[in-house]
């Protein structure tokens, strides 16, 4: 039986093996204990950390307080129809995550900037051609949702010498 003083949180993600977070997490509080969320102690645990839980799982935790997500956003938790409306929903932001996204958007944008697949095709043919150059100055990129993440995003794009147009909901 846990000790009483063990604070409950219940992992569920494929994200990131639990283990990984359980060290992160004692890293701040020893007494953090990550749970499934078919563990029993599920039950007791007032915040879950979560990607996709099944629909009606945040509903049939009695005790749950709030849910953290790791995804982008949280649309997915709350197009569950059975999620209680005094759960507090929140997500994650975390630098590493801008940057992933940031570096994963300028590869798109670069690849098709500077025509990747067709130095791609030109290069299986041998024919080492050269392409007009293109100057990012000449193209806009539009940043659909400039929140903590869309907000360095187009910052990095900008920094690239493309302009940069933006829209958030809020």
């Amino acid at each position: 039986m846990p000790d009483q003083t063990d604070i409950h949180i219940i992992y569920h993600s494929s994200d990131a093996p639990m283990s990984k977070w359980q060290e992160w997490l004692n890293r701040l509080d020893p007494r953090i204990r990550l749970v499934a969320l078919d563990d029993p102690a599920a039950q007791t645990a007032d915040v879950m950390i979560t990607w996709s839980p099944p629909y009606g799982a945040i509903a049939a935790l009695p005790h749950l307080k709030g849910v953290l997500s790791l995804a982008q956003g949280v649309d997915h938790l709350l197009d569950d129809p059975s999620l209680p409306r005094d759960i507090t929903v929140g997500r994650l932001i975390d630098p590493f995550m801008s940057q992933s996204m940031a570096e994963w958007v300028m590869l798109a944008i670069l690849k098709q900037h500077r025509d990747e697949a067709a130095y791609a095709e030109a290069a299986i043919r041998k024919d080492w051609v050269c392409f007009e150059p293109r100057i990012p100055a000449d193209y806009t990129v539009s940043v659909m949702g400039i929140g903590a993440i869309g907000g360095h995003v187009a910052e990095k794009i900008a920094n690239l010498g493309f302009n940069v147009l933006g829209w958030s909901r809020n």
